[in-house]
């Protein structure tokens, strides 16, 4: 595989989507060095010009774009509720570039973004029939890691 590397962006210019804007907008993963010293702002400017491209293309039901939650979703709704697995966690270690608490561990420590958008009625009904019954994030977490949730409420409960 051939690597390609970007020059480093000027703070006006919004590039087309390439395969490393187009995983910034998507997951949130990016190197700060490819992007100018602004990067909110230029994260919002790309967002603003390839929302309708992204979003034509978005494929995981119960979920949404990166980008679409720092922009649109949390300051429209709020952040995702906390686990009571959270208890304790220092904020400011998991907050992101836009101040918002937005992530999955393990074990979870935010509601899941299937429970957060049923919640708030924000699934199309395509995303429904796809989905079926969904499952709460601390739910899931003692169906699919049993013998951590035992050990850690084993030890809550001490």
């Amino acid at each position: 595989m051939t690597r390609t590397f970007r020059k480093p962006l000027s703070r006006t210019s919004v590039p087309e989507l390439d395969e490393f804007l187009r995983r910034a907008l998507e997951t949130g993963s990016y190197y700060e060095f490819m992007f100018p010293r602004n990067i909110k702002e230029f994260l919002r400017s790309a967002w603003e010009q390839h929302r309708d491209e992204i979003l034509d293309h978005w494929q995981s039901a119960g979920s949404r774009p990166w980008i679409q939650w720092q922009l649109e979703i949390i300051p429209k709704f709020g952040e995702r509720r906390l686990t009571h697995y959270a208890e304790g966690i220092v904020r400011d270690g998991w907050v992101n570039v836009f101040g918002y608490l937005h992530t999955s561990t393990t074990p979870p420590i935010q509601e899941s973004e299937e429970s957060y958008l049923d919640r708030l009625d924000l699934l199309t009904r395509h995303e429904r029939k796809v989905l079926g019954k969904i499952v709460p994030a601390e739910e899931r977490f003692r169906i699919d890691c049993p013998d951590l949730y035992q050990q850690l409420t084993q030890r809550r409960s001490s």
